[in-house]
């Protein structure tokens, strides 16, 4: 259910107000069902950036996804074509992906030239880090574009998925599609050292927990059961596979003896 003032999703049972806009929802219209066209939504500044410039509409995105994910979205259109929410999810988790990738090779390279000195003073061991963590960089760069929008694509599919199994894809997957783009301004936050790709991560799940409500109208539960279900299954599967190779390896040494 949304309000039909705004589009944002409202609680069950709704109150008479519109937590997000104050509409009077009782002497407002019907409340949208799912055969309904989608409501006007205004819009978001990255999809202006005609009007409001490039790198302004960038930064007012990403502080009003991180900021106040839940009227952002509720304001986010959710048809009007894929390419615009596509770039800003390339750039911003592009940016993401070469931040952690610098952290982590300096991390490497500093942990690297310590070891390597313990064990002989060869100054080939000495430059080996900066070799190779420097190659590992240029190629996370240069291909951190393709990953970012192979795993947008996968998530938005993934997601999309199980909304259609839980009844929740009130909208197409442009809607679902279009929400992973944007969540993906939780890659800023890859700018804290050391933590930050782990609250990252937690944070666009948060993230595209919000949008798929309010994106498809349906409640935070379903929303959260449709992107949080994948990992549970994803875990089970892993635990599955290991539990199967710890037998194996058991079996094997047993037969050894």
């Amino acid at each position: 259910m949304t309000c039909p003032s705004c589009g944002a999703a409202l609680p069950e049972p709704h109150e008479r107000f519109c937590p997000q806009c104050g509409a009077d929802l009782e002497a407002a219209p019907p409340l949208e069902s799912p055969l309904t066209k989608p409501r006007a939504r205004p819009g978001t500044p990255w999809e202006d950036r005609g009007r409001i410039g490039f790198v302004p509409a960038l930064i007012e995105t990403t502080q009003q996804v991180l900021t106040k994910p839940s009227a952002f979205f509720a304001s986010m259109p959710v048809v009007g074509g894929i390419g615009g929410p596509l770039l800003y999810g390339i750039l911003v988790g592009t940016l993401g992906v070469i931040v952690a990738a610098l952290y982590r090779e300096v991390f490497q390279v500093l942990v690297g030239s310590t070891f390597a000195g313990l064990g002989s003073s060869g100054e080939l061991r000495r430059i080996m880090p900066f070799l190779m963590g420097g190659v590992g960089l240029v190629l996370q760069v240069v291909f951190a574009p393709i990953f970012v929008t192979l795993g947008l694509f996968i998530a938005a599919a993934i997601a999309h998925l199980f909304l259609l199994l839980l009844g929740g894809a009130r909208r197409g997957f442009e809607a679902t599609f279009r929400v992973m783009c944007y969540g993906e301004a939780a890659a800023v936050i890859n700018v804290i050292p050391i933590c930050g790709g782990v609250i990252s991560g937690v944070y666009f799940l948060v993230l595209a927990i919000i949008g798929l409500a309010a994106a498809h109208g349906i409640g935070k539960g379903t929303a959260a059961a449709a992107v949080l279900l994948p990992l549970v299954v994803l875990c089970c599967c892993c635990a599955g596979v290991g539990v199967l190779a710890f037998s194996s390896v058991a079996s094997f040494l047993s037969q050894m003896k």
